[in-house]
C-alpha cells in the first residue's frame, strides 16, 4: 500500500508544478502592471489663491486640498519684506479651504509664506511659496525652497518637482517581486527532493508491493 501512495504522489507532480509556475508567473505580471503606490499618499495642495477686497486689495491666503485637512497642527506663516509676520491671527477652515487673512494693508514688496497641515489620514503636510504686492494687489504665486526663483527656470523646477512627487513609487513592485524569488527558492528544492523520493509511477508495478 505504501507504493501506490509514492506513485500516487508521483502523479501529482506536474499538476503541483503547474500550479506553482501559474503563481509565479501572475505575482510577476502584477509586478509589472499594477501601478505602484504613489510616494505621496496624503492630502494635496491642489490651489492656492489670494483673496481681494472690492478694491483689487490683498486680504487673506487661502489654501484648497484634495480632502478635509485636520485642524489641529496647521501653521501658515506669511513674512512681509522686511522680514515681519504678514499673517493676522490663526487660520480658518472650510472644507477642503484653509484661510488664513493678512495683516492689511500690505506694503509692496515680495512675500513668502511656509505651510504645515495635518492631512486628513494623520500625516503632516508642508510646502512654501511666494508672490509680490504691488499696489496692494498681488502678483503671480510662485513655489518658493529657500530661495527666491525667478522665470521659466522657477516653472521648470516647479514642474519637475511636481512630476517627482506625483509619480508612481516602486515599493509594491519591490515586494511582490521579493515574495516571487522568496517562494521561488522555497517551493522548487522542495518540489526537486519530492521527485527524488518518489519512485517512478511508470517504472514500477504496484502488485511487486503487494506481494
Amino acid at each position: 500500500m505504501h507504493t501506490h501512495t509514492q506513485i500516487q504522489d508521483a502523479a501529482r507532480l506536474p499538476k503541483a508544478l503547474t500550479a506553482l509556475f501559474a503563481a509565479l508567473l501572475g505575482l510577476v505580471f502584477a509586478a509589472f502592471v499594477a501601478p505602484g503606490t504613489p510616494a505621496q499618499a496624503h492630502d494635496q495642495l491642489i490651489d492656492v489663491t489670494i483673496e481681494t477686497s472690492d478694491a483689487g486689495e490683498a486680504q487673506a491666503l487661502r489654501l484648497t486640498f484634495s480632502d478635509n485637512v485636520l485642524e489641529i497642527g496647521t501653521e501658515i506663516h506669511v513674512t512681509a519684506p522686511d522680514g515681519g509676520d504678514a499673517a493676522n491671527g490663526t487660520p480658518t477652515f472650510n472644507g477642503r479651504d484653509v484661510t488664513q487673512p493678512f495683516k492689511t494693508p500690505l506694503t509692496d514688496g515680495n512675500y513668502t509664506s511656509a505651510w504645515r497641515v495635518v492631512s486628513s489620514d494623520g500625516h503632516p503636510i508642508e510646502g512654501g511659496f511666494t508672490f509680490d504686492i504691488t499696489e496692494g494687489a498681488a502678483g503671480e504665486i510662485r513655489p518658493y525652497t529657500g530661495t527666491e526663483e525667478q522665470g521659466s527656470d522657477a516653472d521648470q523646477n516647479a514642474e519637475t518637482a511636481m512630476a517627482e512627487s506625483d509619480g508612481p513609487g516602486i515599493a509594491l513592485p519591490a515586494t511582490i517581486g521579493a515574495a516571487v524569488l522568496i517562494a521561488a527558492a522555497v517551493a522548487i528544492p522542495m518540489f526537486i527532493r519530492m521527485r527524488k523520493s518518489a519512485p517512478s509511477a511508470e517504472g514500477q508495478d504496484p502488485r511487486a508491493s503487494e506481494e
